[in-house]
Order: structure tokens, then C-alpha cells, then sequence
């Protein structure tokens, strides 16, 4: 119990702080408002479904929630997932209504779990990394992460660059009301370049 509270602890306060510059690197050559974009995302505690949520609205696309069929409610759920993204574990995903390959461009959203995607968003990535389209943003939430270090690890997944990417952190303040309105601003000026 102590080495978990340790971890926790470690986890919470002395990870470098999540950057929520938002990196645009687009490849598009139609404006946004005419692309078919879905927002794909996972979400154990419901920030990244508000986030994910508000985007959806902004752009007005179409939006699709990854659902685990593993329940990862609660504190000691919460220690169980980090052990399964740790081991490198797969999440078992339900099956998705919205094929990615229908869209232009597809926004994955995904909590920071121990310093990586969530088993969830890993699993999608894998299954439908060879239907996502050239044009793939993301954005993730934490405490503290850093979003730059789970940038890299989903890229090298489906083996495609984003073309903008965002982090929010709780700890960095960035959830607030204001702050959060301003750096999804951010992120969709960038797809709109």
C-alpha cells in the first residue's frame, strides 16, 4: 500500500507539467469547415469527454466515445489500469459505429495514464491505425504529463505524425473554465490554418 501511495504521489506532483502549447503541423488543403472530421475518444472519469465534447461542438462533427468493456471506475481501478499500461495490456474495446476511413480528419482524445495512452486508446489505435485517415490530430488530459511524450508513443502506434496536437492538465491549471476554452480555441485555430 505505501509503495502505491508512493507512486501516486510521484505521479501527481513531481512528473514535469503537461504543455499546453498547441502544435499545428497540417497537411490539409481544404478549410476545416468543409472537412467530414470525427472525435474519437476514451474517458475513465469524464474530463476527456467534456474536452472531447466541446470540440465536437466547436467544429461541429461527429464525435464516438471508445467504451472498455473492462470497468475502470474507482481508486483501486484507477491502480489496476495503471498496472495494465505498465504490462503493456490491451484494453478489450466494443465495437465502433463510425468507420474513421469515412473521415477527412479524426481527433483522438485520451487520459495520460502512467506517462502513456490509456489501454483504451492504445487498443483503438491498433485496430483501426491502417483506416485512419492522413490527417489526425489529438489531445490528451493529465495531472502532470507532459502531452508531447504521449504524442510521440501514439505516432509510432499507427505510424503516421499528427497534424495538431493539445495537452490539459489539471495540475497546470488548464482545466479550468476559462483556461480550457482558450486552449481548445487554440487547437481548432490550428486545424483551420
Amino acid at each position: 500500500m505505501k509503495v502505491w501511495l508512493l507512486f501516486l504521489f510521484l505521479c501527481c506532483f513531481c512528473v514535469p507539467a503537461f504543455s499546453s502549447k498547441t502544435q499545428p503541423l497540417i497537411k490539409r488543403v481544404r478549410p476545416v469547415q468543409s472537412l467530414k472530421i470525427l472525435v474519437v475518444f476514451y474517458s475513465r472519469t469524464g474530463t476527456t469527454r467534456n474536452i472531447a465534447r466541446e470540440i465536437a461542438i466547436k467544429l461541429g462533427s461527429d464525435i464516438e466515445e471508445i467504451i472498455d468493456k473492462k470497468d475502470r471506475s474507482g481508486l483501486f481501478k484507477f491502480l489496476e489500469s495503471s498496472e495494465d499500461t505498465r504490462s503493456g495490456k490491451i484494453a478489450e474495446i466494443a465495437e465502433m459505429k463510425k468507420n474513421p476511413k469515412d473521415y477527412d480528419l479524426v481527433i483522438i482524445g485520451t487520459p495520460v495514464w502512467d506517462e502513456t495512452l490509456s489501454t483504451p486508446v492504445r487498443a483503438y489505435l491498433l485496430k483501426h491505425k491502417d483506416k485512419l485517415p492522413e490527417n489526425i490530430a489529438f489531445f490528451a488530459t493529465s495531472r502532470v504529463t507532459e502531452a508531447k511524450i504521449v504524442v510521440k508513443k501514439a505516432e509510432m502506434i499507427i505510424g503516421k505524425s499528427f497534424v495538431s496536437f493539445t495537452g490539459f492538465s489539471s495540475f497546470s491549471g488548464d482545466l479550468s473554465k476559462e483556461r480550457k476554452e482558450v486552449i481548445i480555441q487554440e487547437f481548432i485555430n490550428t486545424l483551420k490554418k
